[in-house]
């Protein structure tokens, strides 16, 4: 697979980055405009980490999840939800801005 695909409970949101980035940026600003708590169903994205292609995991496995910040700005909706997740992984990277 080269593309990216993007599901919610099995079904086909979006296929490719453009649509996938339309789709995800539609979804936020309606959140944040509406002040609305994101759905419990996750969407899943599935696409090649291309910096992992040549690493042996043996059976181990992880997932990334991309949350904001818990103090983004105008998205006091969202800390609840994000506070939930941080409080079952085992680690936490922070990309800065």
């Amino acid at each position: 697979m080269t593309t990216g695909v993007l599901t919610e409970n099995g079904e086909v949101k979006a296929i490719g980055a453009q649509k996938i980035c339309e789709f995800l940026k539609k979804i936020n600003g309606d959140m944040r405009r509406d002040d609305i708590m994101p759905s419990e169903d996750e969407l899943v994205l599935d696409v090649p980490l291309i910096a992992l292609t040549n690493e042996e995991f043996d059976d181990y496995s992880f997932e990334l999840l991309d949350t904001p910040g818990p103090n983004e700005a105008g998205a006091d909706i969202l800390r609840k939800k994000v506070n939930e997740l941080l409080d079952g992984v085992d680690v936490i990277r922070v990309v800065p801005k």
